[in-house]
């Protein structure tokens, strides 16, 4: 029996040595990790717009033609760039694209025509309103315009007058062009009243009489004289006819002061807020009432409120938030008062939203 069991006991020992059992079994070595940061992939941007060139001077030109220049953008983005709506500043100024869509990488060229009006250093704008986001894309032309008609002054200021009070001023056309030939003079407003005198001396064309008419209303009137005129185009010799505008101005009142006479914003940031008053003054302190109205507001979340400062003095407020809203702020506030011959006024709101530059 006891030999049975040294017999098994010799047999296990065998075994065991045969499997490696007296030998610890090595766990298998972890595998290396690489060194430093793991890559992630880049965010999107989405569509992007950029130009090499925002700006174009075209320096010293005339009335006579048409002016052109290409300007060219990219969408530097990942997504495709859409443009909405292309904006020029004046109607005198006009912009085209062959499509609205690009794919990122994609390039395109904008042809701006500009007929020039006027005299002096003007500025004309064209916006792209994209899908980017943010404020318009804008790209800028510039020119310092001699025109073949000078007129002198371009604005006649009438200055503040009595309600009911009749004036006069002057302006003179001129040019170096003996071919120059004024075609119309007129009023764009019935509160002026306008007369051509011709004069027909070398380099003198005439001269320009505006009477302002005791009929306007109080507060701010504002006009202007339109003058037509014909010349050659020294080059092709063909006749080239223009338009320069004489800006007219005054300030009226009666027992009423205005200041400002218009809601004059200026300019607002995007999402900012509105705030933008004038004050009714009677010259003689007396008490009165108004109730006021906001006609066609852009951006629509404007209003107008009152509220009276001290005894014959009552300020009008447009206010509110501008909102998603990116372009001109506009509007008209009509005002009645209790006061005879001075009981509507009309005031103006103007303004723009646009980031600062």
């Amino acid at each position: 029996m006891e030999s049975q069991r040294l017999a098994s006991a010799l047999l296990s020992l065998l075994a065991a040595s045969a499997c490696g059992g007296t030998e610890p079994v090595a766990a298998p070595a972890p595998a290396e990790r690489a060194e430093g940061p793991v890559a992630e992939p880049a965010p999107a941007i989405g569509p992007r717009i950029e130009a090499s060139e925002l700006v174009y001077e075209f320096g010293l030109v005339s009335d006579a033609k048409e002016l052109t220049h290409a300007f060219s953008f990219t969408n530097t983005g990942d997504a495709e760039l859409v443009v909405e709506k292309v904006k020029t500043s004046c109607s005198c100024t006009a912009a085209d694209l062959s499509k609205d869509r690009y794919a990122p990488g994609e390039s395109e060229t904008i042809e701006v025509r500009w007929t020039p009006k006027g005299r002096g250093r003007q500025v004309q704008t064209v916006d792209l309103f994209t899908n980017a986001g943010g404020t318009p894309f804008r790209f800028r032309l510039g020119a310092e315009v001699d025109p073949k008609l000078r007129i002198d002054p371009v604005l006649i200021d009438f200055g503040t007058l009595e309600l009911s009070q009749r004036s006069t001023r002057e302006a003179r056309l001129s040019s170096t062009d003996p071919n120059v030939e004024v075609l119309a003079v007129a009023p764009s407003s019935a509160d002026f009243e306008v007369l051509w005198r011709p004069l027909g001396r070398e380099g003198v064309l005439g001269t320009i009489t505006v009477t302002l008419l005791g009929t306007a209303k109080p507060g701010s009137v504002t006009g202007a004289v339109q003058v037509d005129y014909r010349f050659h185009d020294p080059e092709t010799k063909a006749a080239v006819e223009s338009r320069q505008t004489v800006s007219v101005r005054a300030k009226v009142f009666g027992q009423l002061a205005l200041e400002p006479t218009a809601f004059l914003v200026g300019r607002v940031d995007p999402g900012g807020e509105v705030h933008c008053a004038v004050r009714f003054r009677h010259r003689a302190g007396e008490p009165f009432t108004l109730t006021a109205t906001l006609a066609n507001p852009v951006p629509a979340s404007l209003e107008v409120v009152t509220r009276e400062l001290a005894p014959g003095t009552i300020e009008v407020v447009v206010q509110g938030s501008v909102g998603a809203h990116l372009d001109r702020i506009t509007g008209l506030v009509r005002v009645q008062t209790s006061l005879t011959g001075e009981a509507e006024f009309e005031l103006p709101v103007m303004g723009i939203v646009r980031a600062g530059e």
